[in-house]
C-alpha cells in the first residue's frame, strides 16, 4: 500500500479492530489516530495489527494524541512487524501537532499497549519514541502495558 499519508488509520470510536498482512510503504505506517484535536473526547480499545511490513516509511507503528484532548487508548498490539528502513518505526506521541500545544490539563489516556515481535531497521538512532504529556495526572502508558517484548 503506497500513500502520502498514514497507510492505515485507526480514528475515533473503533473498537475490535483486527489488520493483518498488510505491506506499507511509503507512507507514514499504521497509527492510531490522530485524537483529542480541539479538545474532544475520543477513544479507540482493542485493536490488534499483526504480520505487517512497513517499507521505507516514515513511521511504523504509531499512536498520536493532540494535547489537551481527552478520553482514552487502549489494549493496543502490534506484533509480528518487519521493518525495512523505517524513521520512527516505534512512536507515542501526544504532542501529534505542535501547533495544538496549550497545556490545559488533560491528555488522552494511552494504556496497555504491546509490542510483539518487532524486527527490522531503524533510519534513526532511536527506534523507540515516547513524547508523552508529563504535565497532566494522564499517563502516557499505564503500569501494565508493556513497551516491548520479544
Amino acid at each position: 500500500m503506497k500513500t502520502g499519508d498514514d497507510c492505515i488509520a485507526i480514528n475515533n470510536g473503533s473498537s475490535f479492530i483486527n489488520i493483518s498482512d498488510v505491506f506499507c510503504g511509503p507512507g507514514h505506517g499504521i497509527s492510531v489516530g490522530s485524537l483529542g484535536k480541539d479538545k474532544k473526547y475520543a477513544t479507540v480499545e482493542h485493536v490488534h495489527v499483526k504480520n505487517c511490513t512497513f517499507n521505507g516509511t516514515s513511521n511504523g507503528a504509531r499512536i498520536k494524541t493532540f494535547d489537551g484532548g481527552s478520553g482514552y487508548v487502549r489494549n493496543i498490539t502490534y506484533e509480528d512487524i518487519i521493518l525495512v528502513g523505517v524513521k520512527h518505526p516505534v512512536i507515542i506521541d501526544q504532542f501529534y501537532d505542535p501547533k495544538y500545544i496549550d497545556n490545559v490539563g488533560q491528555a488522552v489516556e494511552v494504556s496497555d499497549v504491546t509490542y510483539l515481535n518487532i524486527r527490522g531497521t531503524s533510519l534513526d538512532k532511536n527506534a523507540i519514541e515516547l513524547n508523552c504529556d508529563t504535565i497532566v495526572d494522564v499517563p502516557c502508558l499505564s503500569q501494565n502495558s508493556s513497551v516491548i517484548r520479544y
